[in-house]
Formats: C-alpha cells, sequence, structure tokens
C-alpha cells in the first residue's frame, strides 16, 4: 500500500470516524437544538425576554451551521 500512496501521492485507506469528529456532531446538534428550542418553543419564555431569546438563538444557529461548515471541510481534507 505505501507503494501505491507513493506513486498516486494519496492513501486509498478507507476513512474511520474518529471520536473527535463525533463528537464535533454532537456538539452541532447541541447548538441546533438549544436554537430550535430558544426561538420556537415556550420552555424559556418566563426566564428571558423575547428579544434575549430570539438573539441568542440567532447566535447559537449561526455557530451551530458555522460549526457544522467547518467539520464537512476538515472531513474532506
Amino acid at each position: 500500500m505505501e507503494e501505491k500512496m507513493e506513486k498516486t501521492g494519496r492513501n486509498d485507506a478507507p476513512r474511520r470516524l474518529n471520536p473527535g469528529y463525533i463528537f464535533g456532531i454532537f456538539m452541532i446538534i447541541v447548538y441546533l437544538g438549544m436554537a430550535y428550542l430558544l426561538v420556537f418553543t415556550p420552555l424559556f419564555e418566563q426566564n428571558f425576554s423575547p428579544a434575549f431569546r430570539y438573539s441568542i438563538g440567532i447566535v447559537f444557529l449561526i455557530y451551530g451551521v458555522y460549526r457544522a461548515y467547518r467539520q464537512v471541510k476538515a472531513y474532506k481534507k
């Protein structure tokens, strides 16, 4: 296999999902889930004002999408 990698310059071995990748996916789900809970459910209505809930929910949504983009980009390398 090393000879094949030397000739083509790439490794054709199958990729394995490492624990860091799985943890990253889990955290993406957590961020997107918190965004959903803050914006679309009445769960936090009594604790926070609507403006605060929506703004923090949008921040969680944007950060979750950003993490998903970085996760996919890192996996393709």
